[in-house]
């Protein structure tokens, strides 16, 4: 099992693999003749340190606005959201609608790569004010662009 820092805890990098003893040792040995070693590396495990000490509690808060931002979106016929018990759900988007539905949110300082299944996440640096305006974007867009009833751009 791996625990990778930088993604929910906001650390700079770092990961950490769990195992029996003999598994571990494997690893560092494939570690070492791939070249993945690196050196005076403090600094960074300093801030996994921090994500440890301080931002696992807050792991919950994610997940809540994970559950908003799914809530959200499943008041939009044309999404289909599939799963959200963590941080991270995935959301099926009409394939016609993706690469408008891009610039559209990107003309409003959000940056999304639409695909026909698009995987969607909250973490340290979004707030549910963020969640909110996604939400409300998302649903501007299909509100102007969709023909009721059809799925083709309007």
């Amino acid at each position: 099992m791996s625990l990778c820092f930088s993604k929910g805890l906001g650390a700079p990098v770092g990961s950490l693999l769990l195992g029996d003893e003999t598994f571990i040792a494997r690893a560092r040995r494939w570690r070492k003749t791939l070249g993945g070693g690196m050196r005076q590396v403090g600094i960074l495990a300093a801030g996994c340190h921090h994500a440890l000490e301080h931002h696992v509690a807050r792991l919950a808060e994610d997940h809540r606005h994970a559950a908003l931002l799914a809530e959200g979106l499943r008041e939009v016929d044309e999404i289909e959201v599939r799963g959200c018990d963590t941080n991270v759900l995935f959301v099926a988007l009409p394939e016609a609608h993706c690469k408008a539905l891009g610039t559209f949110l990107a003309d409003r300082g959000i940056l999304i790569a639409a695909a026909p299944v698009t995987r969607l996440l909250t973490h340290l640096d979004i707030s549910a004010e963020d969640v909110r305006q996604v939400v409300e974007s998302i649903k501007a867009y299909f509100s102007a662009h969709v023909v009721r009833g059809d799925d083709r751009l309007a």
